[in-house]
């Protein structure tokens, strides 16, 4: 069998580099699915339902500003429905970007800032939530004064002194509605992000953050990337089954007709399932969750648990996380600074 060493000299002519980093060394000849494999212990059920309240916080955003006219407004789209009275402004509104968002939560438990994907509103398919997140984490030292005069009365506790002084972001988590692509996990990677809590799986990040995981040094390294599964989500396995769903329909139920019906888009991208009323509604049910904590409807089962003394307790986190629904749906929008 060729040797990557072979290939490498044979196609570019000169030898190969030699392999340095005893991570990669250790993987080298192994098979590359274990190279995926991640032998964190399971998060115990406490620490579940704190990564919950955000996971649902970022879903009840993310519905808010969901916008489905990914090719413009002429033509049709037979997975969705056209909007109503009722729906939120934003999805009768041009296309902004993907549906695509990310919310940091620092050590102590309160929440920093969420971000979207802007290819359209900046004209670059690379303006991604995390990506677009970690800089704006670096770059405002004063981020918790954009929302801490929280509307309708919400007692926001977000703090100044949390973000200013950066240098890494190794005590953030970052939650994602989708798993995080090769750019945004180096990024995250570089900025020495904590953890990643991803609430979808993208069969075209390739497993990348766990792959970076694995290949990084423990004084440096990558986020732990964890699933909705890991965390007690169901809307992870139901996003994942209905974009399944929608791969395999979208060949005869194609995601955008031209208004003269010569032109038919059939393309399996899971942009375009997040522009589908199936996958709006799944994060509705993620949101109507985050209502239903947030109002007593569904009472926390571990309101006073603690990652650690200095930390929120999982109550004054969902208090938190209700005043920060506010902010990100009154006062900030999407793709601005924010503080307006």
């Amino acid at each position: 069998m060729t040797t990557f060493e072979d290939a490498y000299e044979r196609l570019l002519g000169c030898p190969a580099p030699p392999v340095q980093n005893p991570q990669l060394q250790h993987y080298w000849n192994l098979p590359v699915s274990q190279l995926c494999e991640l032998d964190d212990a399971p998060l115990q059920a406490e620490m579940q339902e704190r990564h919950r309240i955000y996971a649902y916080l970022l879903m009840a955003i993310t519905w808010f500003y969901w916008n489905g006219y990914k090719l413009g407004r002429a033509g049709t789209y037979p997975w969705n429905d056209v909007p109503g009275p009722a729906d939120p402004t934003w999805l009768a509104g041009d296309y902004q970007g993907h549906n695509i968002a990310a919310l940091a939560v620092d050590a102590t438990g309160r929440i920093l800032d969420f971000d979207f994907n802007h290819n359209t509103l900046f004209n670059s398919s690379a303006e991604h939530a995390e990506a677009r997140l970690v800089r704006r984490l670096y770059s405002l030292a004063q981020i918790g004064d954009a929302w801490s005069a929280a509307p309708s009365g919400g007692a926001a506790v977000g703090s100044a002194a949390t973000t200013g002084g950066y240098t890494t972001l190794s005590s953030v988590t970052i939650y994602t509605s989708l798993e995080s692509c090769a750019q945004c996990s180096g990024i995250m990677a570089l900025a020495a992000v904590k953890d990643i809590v991803f609430l979808q799986t993208d069969p075209g990040a390739y497993f990348i953050g766990r792959i970076l995981r694995n290949l990084t040094t423990p004084g440096f390294q990558a986020p732990l990337p964890i699933s909705g599964c890991e965390i007690g989500v169901a809307e992870f396995a139901l996003l994942n089954a209905a974009f399944d769903q929608f791969v395999q329909s979208v060949p005869t139920k194609p995601f955008w007709i031209s208004a003269d019906g010569t032109e038919k888009n059939v393309s399996p991208a899971i942009t375009s399932f997040l522009c589908t009323d199936i996958g709006r509604s799944i994060f509705n049910e993620g949101g109507v969750k985050f209502s239903d904590l947030s109002n007593g409807t569904s009472p926390l089962s571990f309101p006073t648990f603690q990652p650690d003394p200095a930390s929120l307790t999982n109550l004054q986190v969902l208090t938190d996380a209700v005043a920060f629904e506010q902010y990100a749906t009154q006062i900030g929008l999407r793709g601005t600074p924010h503080a307006l």
